[in-house]
């Protein structure tokens, strides 16, 4: 897509940089009550959200938040892959403690002695977990040894996302530590309009491009995930410039629906109206 084509500077959506996501007024909502919890120094939250809905860039927002700081460091993981070994290098190597591990000291040891050092000073750890429903049993160990270890002297808050719906296993976990459940829906129309209003503004374009047929019928495609409405916007805007169009069309849209692959979410709902 040729950003120019349509009056813009730049890419019109989020390229994973704090000062790029774009959000809505449910995920503002949502960093809201989670900066709430890191203020108040709680134990553990959790957003919970369909897959694309939104979840990591709330996480990201609050790690550059106003929250954060040197007495108040955070750590981001993707949970991904990552085992109870690989998950306690990361957070010492975030925290700065690549030495200790260089010198032989235990992962967990490290990031212990980190939490008290914090502690001393007025200070807690911020753990940003993506992905827990992807957590190795691991993993999970390590982070239920974490909240233990804080809950007796609030030493650190845990925050983290979760694809709904929720196995029993994560629903026993979240039922002993999570003080607050924070659900991310999907976006209905109104809100997939400002959604790609923002995101054009974010490119540098004032004036609209998609007419109010083709908002309804994004939404309709998406199911109002985020992360779906841009991969289905980008192939509109790219349809709409090899047509020479000046707007985006219901028609365009449903046009860009059907190239995705087979067996595509989006194209499946397009071919099934």
């Amino acid at each position: 897509m040729n950003h120019q084509y349509w009056g813009m500077k730049r890419d019109p959506f989020s390229d994973g940089t704090p000062d790029r996501l774009l959000t809505s007024t449910l995920h503002e909502e949502a960093v809201a009550r989670c900066e709430y919890l890191v203020e108040q120094r709680r134990l553990c939250g959790v957003v919970v959200g369909p897959e694309g809905s939104g979840k990591s860039d709330i996480l990201r927002m609050i790690l550059s938040g106003p929250f954060v700081g040197p007495l108040t460091p955070a750590v981001l993981l993707d949970l991904t892959g990552l085992d109870g070994s690989d998950m306690l290098r990361r957070i010492a190597i975030d925290l700065g403690l690549s030495d200790r591990l260089a010198h032989g000291d235990a992962p967990w040891e490290a990031v212990n002695d980190a939490i008290s050092g914090l502690r001393e000073c007025g200070g807690s750890l911020v753990l940003l977990l993506d992905h827990l429903e992807r957590v190795s049993h691991s993993a999970l160990m390590v982070v239920e040894r974490l909240l233990s270890e804080a809950a007796v002297h609030r030493s650190a808050t845990v925050l983290c996302t979760v694809a709904a719906p929720l196995t029993p296993s994560l629903n026993s976990f979240l039922r002993r530590y999570g003080e607050l459940k924070i659900e991310v829906a999907p976006l209905n129309v109104q809100q997939t309009g400002r959604y790609l209003e923002d995101a054009l503004r974010s490119g540098g374009r004032r004036n609209p491009v998609f007419e109010i047929d083709a908002v309804s019928l994004i939404q309709e495609l998406t199911g109002g995930r985020p992360r779906d409405i841009e991969r289905l916007t980008r192939l509109a805007l790219l349809a709409g410039q090899v047509e020479g169009a000046t707007v985006i069309d219901q028609k365009t849209v449903a046009a860009a629906a059907r190239e995705l692959p087979s067996g595509d979410t989006i194209r499946e709902v397009a071919s099934a109206r």
